[in-house]
């Protein structure tokens, strides 16, 4: 190996005596470590070390100025003494700031991606208006550090509004179906809140390096609530705005149900009405495994609907199942029974209006109420399935209209009526009287081209 000095050997002594040899050994060691202490760092030099740090905020080092409470980004680069990036840095560093309130990373160990430089993006907050330092420092070597000086400049240089904490979330107003209500809002940042309750402390959040926060609170008893945070800062406390909500976890209650008729025949509309508290979404009743939702009743306030009562005859159970605005959502159970009647008594019953006319006739038919209808109109057309229809009689004649009525079970009834039709008005003649005993009173009626007389005696001919 090389070096400044030169070795002395035994062999280069010759004949000296034996304790001068001594003497000229110790020295020559002697110097030889003191020349080591210069030698091998020349001889074994490593790679270059980092002495200090170089901070750049916008690849600028000086006379900068960032924006109170903006999150800025920052770019540290290991450098040695000839101001090269030492990018085999691997070493642990810290921040520190002049500003009490501001918002930096946490330590950070340089990986060899990172080459001896690292940015750390939007990581920094500062926060009291004026000049400030921040300073990074290597955790190992406290002598290798670097500093930047910037001016804070923001609307505001009060503490009172910079920090003042803001419930962002639940709204004020704000109804709510859980009993656990969830907090957010935002602070200055990396410092702990308090949420009250009222005057009740609900506990404590820290909040981030963006000065975010989030609580959930206890189970909370049904009822309206008022929220407020506070945070401690330069020796005061400072409160949010209050917001009030109100926790309701319990189903709407029901207060009545009416059926009408409450004993239908099979296949009988039923009104159903059902009366609870306000606030309600919505209203469903259930009956014989089918849902009916009812509507609100802007008049009482009730909510009512109407359904089909059962085919076969027995009690029936009404479930009632509620919503609120909240989302709460109960069913009451056997909350009335309808009770369906035997098999509904038929009556056919067909009547018709006119009865008689000319033709083209049309007639008007009825019957009573069933389930289904057929109507055979006794001139060879088409059945009607309607329970009132109409019918034209296009041909003179006398026909007779049937209907059969069925119902939901299957029962059968049947009613005709006859339907006069002619060809041509109906005239009179003058009345026929023979004198003397035994005279006759004659009434002719001329009808389809017939002659009718009509007395004791009926004679009938052609006219």
């Amino acid at each position: 190996m090389s070096s400044n000095y030169q070795m002395v050997s035994a062999l280069d002594l010759g004949a000296k005596p034996q304790k001068s040899l001594r003497k000229t050994l110790a020295k020559t060691l002697a110097i030889a470590m003191l020349a080591s202490l210069v030698i091998l760092p020349q001889a074994f030099a490593a790679d270059s070390m980092a002495t200090s740090f170089l901070l750049t905020i916008n690849d600028q080092a000086d006379a900068v100025e960032v924006e109170s409470n903006e999150p800025f980004s920052m770019t540290v680069t290991a450098i040695d003494d000839d101001l090269e990036t030492v990018t085999d840095y691997l070493g642990t560093i810290s921040f520190e700031s002049t500003d009490d309130l501001a918002s930096l990373p946490v330590s950070y160990t340089f990986s060899e991606e990172d080459a001896g430089e690292k940015t750390f993006d939007l990581s920094f907050t500062l926060v009291e208006a004026g000049e400030h330092t921040i300073t990074v420092s290597d955790d190992d070597d406290l002598l290798v550090f670097g500093e930047i000086t910037l001016t804070v400049v923001g609307a505001s240089v009060s503490t009172d509004t910079a920090d003042l904490p803001v419930i962002l979330t639940p709204s004020d107003g704000e109804v709510l179906n859980s009993a656990e209500v969830d907090i957010a809002g935002t602070s200055s940042a990396n410092t702990e809140v308090s949420i009250y309750d009222g005057t009740i402390l609900k506990g404590t959040a820290e909040t981030d390096a963006a000065g975010n926060f989030s609580f959930t609170t206890d189970a909370l008893f049904d009822g309206t609530h008022t929220f407020t945070v506070q945070v401690e800062s330069g020796g005061e406390t400072l409160t949010s705005e209050e917001i009030q909500v109100t926790v309701d976890t319990t189903a709407p209650i029901i207060q009545d149900v009416s059926l009408e008729p409450r004993s239908p025949s099979p296949g009988e509309r039923v009104t159903v009405s059902v009366e609870t508290e306000t606030s309600v979404d919505e209203v469903k009743v259930v009956i014989d495994q089918r849902t009916v939702t009812l509507s609100e009743d802007a008049v009482t306030g009730s909510y009512s609907g109407n359904f089909i009562a059962p085919d076969s005859a027995g009690d029936y159970a009404i479930d009632v199942e509620v919503t609120d605005r909240s989302g709460n959502t109960d069913t009451y159970y056997d909350q009335a029974t309808l009770t369906v009647a035997g098999t509904a008594a038929l009556n056919a019953s067909a009547t018709a209006s006119p009865t008689a006319g000319i033709a083209p006739l049309t007639v008007n038919f009825s019957t009573g109420t069933a389930a289904s209808y057929s109507w055979n109109f006794g001139d060879g057309s088409a059945v009607s399935s309607e329970q009132n229809p109409s019918h034209i009689y296009q041909t003179p004649g006398v026909y007779t209209a049937t209907v059969t009525v069925t119902s939901v079970d299957g029962a059968t009834d049947s009613s005709t009526v006859a339907i006069n039709v002619s060809s041509g008005a109906v005239t009179a003649p003058p009345q026929a009287t023979e004198n003397g005993p035994g005279a006759w009173a004659l009434t002719v009626l001329v009808a389809a081209g017939l002659a009718y007389f009509t007395n004791r005696k009926i004679l009938s001919q052609e006219i």
